[in-house]
Parts: structure tokens; sequence; C-alpha cells
């Protein structure tokens, strides 16, 4: 089970699981009838993307939102690029296919408008 995410909006109906968005995009791509996915809950077409995370999972749902057309992908991880524990191959070629990523940041709060307010963090 995903953990929640303790900040204000953390329980809006945009906020996905990493491994519920995932595994319906799989679906999906296997020609499965996914209805999260053709209401577009589930779908990062043409949408502005915030992954929480730094590892392998969180890369994999920046490049999945990338292939699905996301207007565009952020990426925001709590610690620098160097004590990332996901694949520095996998965020190289996140950033190649226009992902950003937002190094010493978390999310602060979820706002109705669809926007995201992060807070600077520091190491140690």
């Amino acid at each position: 089970k995903a953990r929640a995410l303790d900040v204000a909006g953390g329980d809006d109906s945009r906020v996905v699981a990493a491994l519920d968005y995932l595994i319906a995009s799989n679906r999906k791509g296997f020609g499965d009838a996914v209805p999260a996915f053709d209401g577009g809950g589930l779908n990062a077409e043409g949408k502005h993307v915030v992954v929480i995370g730094g590892g392998d999972t969180a890369m994999d749902c920046v490049r999945t939102a990338i292939r699905q057309g996301a207007a565009s992908v952020k990426c925001l991880y709590r610690r620098d690029r160097t004590n990332m524990p996901g694949s520095q191959r996998e965020v190289t070629n996140a950033e190649e296919e226009g992902a950003e990523f937002v190094w010493l940041s978390a999310p602060a709060a979820f706002h109705s408008d669809g926007t995201v307010r992060a807070r600077k963090m520091r190491l140690g």
C-alpha cells in the first residue's frame, strides 16, 4: 500500500499512487479496458505532472508520463542528485526526454487549482 502524503491536499483525487498509475498504464498498453485511464484520471496526456520521490518507481512514473504525452513532467526529490536512490541512467534518460528534476524539494501542499507548492530541503 502506498504511503499517504501528510501534506495539505494530499487526499485530493488528482494525487495518484505510483503503482495504481503504472498498473493502469501497463494494462492499457496490453489492450485491457481501464475506465480510470479512459476517464482521464490515470492518463497523463496533456497534463502537467509532478512526481514525488527519487527511486526507480518514481523514475518509471516520470518516463511513463512523458511517453503518455504529458505537457510537462517535474520530479520533486528531497535529496540531491548524488544521494538519489534511483538509477542515474534513468534520470539522465528522463532529462533527455524533457523531464525536469527539482532537487532538495518536497511537497508542501496540493492546491485545489491543481498546482503544487514545494518546500526547499537541505541535506544533513
